[in-house]
């Protein structure tokens, strides 16, 4: 399998964090993506979960 780092561009703006493309499926980080759009991100140990509000 292959991995290709990619930029993740929001609004004309790249962010400091990678993406990346991986046997065909692209991964962008979350949070990055996130905030980068106005959203807030939290860790939710209970749930084990990532809560994203927009």
């Amino acid at each position: 399998m292959s991995t290709n780092e990619i930029a993740v561009i929001v609004n004309g703006k790249e962010l400091p964090e990678k993406g990346e493309v991986k046997a065909g499926v692209t991964r962008v980080p979350a949070r990055a993506l996130a905030e980068a759009l106005g959203a807030k991100v939290v860790w939710d140990k209970e749930a084990n979960a990532v809560r994203i509000t927009i």
